[in-house]
């Protein structure tokens, strides 16, 4: 009868609650990634400034960035996929979801411009 229906949606919700926590724990871990990935790049760069091992480490930063970069990129897709069934539904949780999806494309943005630094540093 009408309990279960209730049921259902309480269920919906919760594992709607839990997807979203989900993908807000996955946006920290990955911005935590980013960061140690920024930070021995700065490591590297301070201990051996000049010489050829720079242009090593440029390239193997330029590829761990590359590497980051494609997971943001499925991340922020799923987090897009979310957000539009979240709208489709009309769950009320459709703006956490677009609230998640500003915060990826924030940090698409931002390896977007690490990535093209390092390809400038390769050149240089």
């Amino acid at each position: 009868g009408s309990g279960h229906e209730c049921r259902d949606v309480d269920d919906d919700s919760a594992s709607s609650r839990k997807a979203l926590k989900e993908a807000a724990r996955r946006i920290a871990v990955f911005d935590e990634e980013l960061s140690k990935q920024r930070a021995a790049v700065m490591r590297r760069r301070a201990a051996n400034p000049s010489g050829a091992r720079i242009l090593g480490h440029v390239l193997l930063d330029g590829e761990a960035l590359k590497t980051l970069a494609a997971e943001c990129a499925k991340a922020e897709a799923a987090c897009q996929a979310a957000a539009e069934e979240a709208i489709a539904k009309n769950d009320g949780e459709a703006e956490q979801w677009k609230e998640l999806l500003k915060l990826w494309s924030m940090l698409q943005k931002n390896m977007g411009e690490d990535i093209e630094q390092a390809a400038a540093e390769a050149r240089a």
